[in-house]
């Protein structure tokens, strides 16, 4: 996984590498990829309004190269996931966790929807995804927190 951090806020681009290695292996998806990529609420909102024709700052965004079963195959670069760092470490403090928790969550969000995960198609897809989003925090949090 490449990391690019495009804000003044550090992050362990090494430590969100290696769990990216176990999101991959948790999905049993090995061989894959994918960019992930921290900007400012600025460049979030510009990418919202001209991919989702949302004026707004939002959290995540990803940006899937590849739909349906497709992903699933190993060897795969799966696209870009874009975080907002000021956002995250908001919802940070909104919801009592620490900074990096809330960056795993949104790069773990994030990848899912790289793998055709979709909370917004109806409440079932909704709460499936979410589930697997608490199976993997649990996971990454045994290894990392």
């Amino acid at each position: 996984m490449r990391v690019e951090n495009k804000t003044a806020y550090r992050i362990s681009a090494a430590r969100l590498q290696r769990m990216s290695l176990l999101l991959f292996s948790l999905m049993k998806i090995p061989d894959s990829d994918f960019d992930l990529t921290f900007v400012t609420p600025v460049e979030i909102k510009k990418l919202n309004r001209k991919y989702r024709q949302k004026n707004k700052v939002t959290d995540v965004l990803s940006f899937p190269l590849q739909t349906g079963k497709t992903v699933r195959k190993n060897g795969v670069f799966l696209g870009d996931v874009v975080i907002c760092v000021e956002k995250a470490y908001a919802q940070a403090k909104e919801f009592w966790k620490n900074n990096f928790e809330e960056i795993c969550f949104l790069m773990i969000h994030g990848f899912l929807h790289l793998l055709d995960y979709d909370h917004e198609r109806g409440v079932k897809e909704e709460a499936a995804m979410q589930r697997l989003e608490r199976k993997l925090m649990g996971k990454i949090g045994e290894e990392f927190f």
